[in-house]
This record gives structure tokens, sequence and C-alpha cells, in this order.
């Protein structure tokens, strides 16, 4: 079984601390500490968008540097002249609701899972190994070849049924709550009335059958097996394009079933 909690984390490249506006901030007296206040600030920021917020609906805000403090573990000064040398340095900006809005956020958000954080890691571990103790960012020759043959393969068109009402077909196969789900997790636009979507659909939810699943565990696997693989492939500019149905519920789909 997976484990699908989301987190978010800091996606830094390796010259952030090169940049012109970092490089003055730590230059200040104390800068080492409000340089590490912005990274704080910046994790505290990350789930909501670049806003630094204390819930879902309250944010911090200049006003309750206090609290903030206290939340960061830094002195309130440290914690002020932090956020007046950033907003000088144009690394955050005070919006003129109060809130704590940090500028850059949006090119450091990461989003995963704990399951695909331990998959990236067997396979950085891997390359390591493979590539003697050199880094590659080349992608597992497995999944490169499985790139290949799933682009060249899939050449026909798809057939499109006429829309279907909003109740479930009669073989009780729940086509359209599959293939929203799929363009929820993944943000695509496939159509739930494709015929080839719902042949492959079909076949894996007769052999899930076969196997033994109950009707509550059927429609659990295939949106357990969208997980799995958005888990891997979303972020990754080249395997993003496997996140459809051809892919997810083809023959591969009991192999993606038990990741």
């Amino acid at each position: 079984m997976s484990d699908n909690k989301k987190y978010y984390y800091l996606k830094l490249k390796e010259n952030y601390f090169e940049r012109d506006n970092i490089k003055i901030l730590e230059s200040m007296d104390n800068g080492y500490v409000y340089s590490l206040i912005l990274l704080k600030l910046n994790l505290k920021a990350i789930k909501y968008n670049g806003v630094v917020m204390m819930t879902d609906r309250i944010p911090y805000s200049p006003d309750s540097v206090d609290v903030l403090a206290k939340v960061l573990n830094h002195d309130i000064a440290h914690v002020k002249e932090a956020i007046r040398l950033c907003i000088k340095l144009d690394l955050l900006t005070i919006m003129e609701s109060g809130e704590i809005w940090l500028n850059d956020i949006q090119n450091f958000i990461g989003k995963s899972s704990t399951e695909a954080d331990r998959k990236r890691e067997y396979r950085l571990e891997l390359t390591e190994k493979t590539d003697g103790g050199q880094m590659s960012d080349k992608s597992p020759p497995e999944l490169e070849l499985e790139l290949e043959l799933e682009l060249e393969l899939e050449t026909e068109k798809d057939l499109v049924l006429s829309p279907l009402p909003d109740s479930e077909p009669k073989n009780g196969i729940p086509y359209k709550e599959i293939i929203t789900y799929l363009n929820e997790q993944a943000e695509t636009n496939y159509l739930y009335t494709t015929e080839s979507h719902r042949e492959k659909i079909r076949s894996r939810w007769k052999d899930l059958k076969k196997g033994g699943y109950t009707d509550d565990k059927l429609l659990q696997a295939f949106k357990t097996v969208v997980d799995n693989k958005v888990d891997d492939w979303f972020t990754d500019p080249k395997f993003c394009k496997l996140l459809r149905p051809s892919t997810l519920f083809g023959t591969k789909f009991e192999g993606y079933l038990s990741e």
C-alpha cells in the first residue's frame, strides 16, 4: 500500500546563495541570521502559494512579529530587521491587506509524497552505484524504453462516443469517476466517453474482479495506480506524458498497482 500523504518542500538551485540580493543580505551584520529567517519564511509560505500563514485562514502580518518570532525561534528584533531588509532587497512584499508575501516562492515550491521520495531515493542510490558514484541526470533505461515504446505504439486515433448521462453505465464500471480522478490528479483533460479509454478501464476492471477484488476495492485500485504514477512522473517533463489512460490502465496496470 502506498503512502500518498502530500507535503511541500523548498527546491533551491545550487546558485541560490550566489544571487546578488542574498549575498547583500548575508553581508549585513547578523546577515546569516536574516538569511535563515528568510528560508524559514519560505517554508511557512510554500503550502499557501507565497503567503506566510498561521492557519489555512489566518495569515501572519508585520503587526504580529512577536508571534511570528516565537514560531520561527528567533529574536523579535532579528525578525523585524530581516523583514525590513528583505523588503528593501525585493525578497518579500507586504501586501495592502497586511499579508507577508515571498516574492520568489514560485521558483522554490516542490510538492511530493513520502512514497515518491522513497522511490526517488532508491533510484538515486541505484544510479550512484551503477555510475561508479557519479551523479547522472539520465532516467532509468527501462523508463526511457517505456516512454519510447508508449509514444511509438499510440498512433491510432481515439473514437469518441456521444456524451453519456451522469448515472453509471449498466455494467457498473464508473468510467466517469475514474477519468475525472485522473484529470484532477494529473491536471489532464481526458474524456470519459472516449472508447479507447473505456476499453482499457473495462479490461482492467474485469481482470481485478477475476483476481478476487470486491466491488468496494475496484475503484480504489484505479485511484491507487493514478496516485502512484502521478507521484513518480508528474514533475518529470518527459514522463509526465505517460499520465494518460492508455498507459496507466494498460497491460502494466498490475505492476503500477503493486508499487
